[in-house]
């Protein structure tokens, strides 16, 4: 009968994933994953402050102020509140003082704490993959700045469409009339939106950074698999912050920042459980 089929397939699907999650814990716990993330996380909390603080100031020479701060209020909207909050304040006094000293100051920080950053998860993924790093310093270093850059380009380009927006919003609603209360409601995109970003984000770092060729598709389960527990997780961080957390009480000033360590910490500890998961499929 057909339901004692899909009983059965659902059956073997889960002792299958299962399994799956069982080696990859394995292979995570004998790579020393949680030191890993621990060195990456030091790393990123070190490059996310003067990589923001340069953006903001870009976005303000490139786009306006307005657009600046719609740009970061949409880029803040996609992580939990409480985590953005101490650097959304030093963001915003950024853009009230457009400074260009302060602009070439944290473009040398993002590039001296960025170039560690990505290292740092480079070498990482090479351990999940169960691959050695043999390329020439000098084309890590190439690959690492244009890593850096193009993450840089794309932010500044999210704010030049941004500023855009009711534009094409506009269009839209004259070409297709029948759908003018969905493209109106442009907030509604703004979720999916980050979603997707975050997707080409993990699978672009999953196909570059190690020192491997594999085929796309067999990097989808690790990005997918990481994309949607990192969204369950930032959800779940959000409310123990508003509802549980004493961090305030603890840390005092430093409760935001430390804060922010742990959810960068767990978020590597997602990101590179991706990459065990991909070589354990494979």
């Amino acid at each position: 009968m057909l339901w004692i089929y899909i009983l059965k397939v659902s059956v073997i699907f889960i002792i299958k994933f299962f399994l799956i999650i069982g080696k990859a814990l394995h292979k995570f716990n004998e790579d020393d994953g949680f030191v890993t993330c621990g060195n990456i996380a030091y790393c990123m909390l070190l490059a996310i402050f003067p990589f923001l603080l340069f953006l903001a100031g870009l976005t303000v020479l490139i786009t306006g102020d307005a657009t600046a701060q719609t740009a970061i209020d949409y880029l803040f909207s996609i992580a939990p509140e409480n985590i953005v909050k101490p650097i959304a304040n030093e963001i915003n006094s950024i853009l009230a003082t457009n400074s260009s000293s302060l602009l070439i100051i944290s473009l040398i920080l993002t590039f001296w704490t960025g170039l560690a950053a990505v290292e740092s998860v480079r070498g990482g993924l090479n351990r999940a993959y169960n691959v050695v790093e043999n390329r020439a310093y000098w084309l890590r270093l190439l690959q690492d700045i244009l890593f850096i850059l193009i993450g840089i380009m794309s932010i500044v380009i999210l704010g030049i469409l941004i500023l855009f927006a009711p534009n094409i919003v506009n269009l839209l609603h004259d070409y297709f009339p029948r759908f003018a209360d969905l493209i109106t409601q442009f907030d509604i995109w703004s979720y999916p939106l980050g979603i997707l970003l975050l997707v080409i984000i993990l699978f672009t770092t999953h196909a570059i950074l190690p020192n491997q060729r594999p085929r796309l598709n067999k990097l989808l389960p690790g990005v997918i698999f990481s994309v949607f527990i990192w969204l369950i997780m930032a959800e779940i961080f959000t409310i123990y912050l508003e509802d549980f957390s004493r961090y305030a009480t603890i840390y005092g000033s430093l409760g935001g920042i430390i804060a922010t360590m742990v959810f960068i910490y767990i978020s590597a500890v997602i990101f590179m459980f991706g990459g065990e998961i991909n070589q354990s499929l494979n």
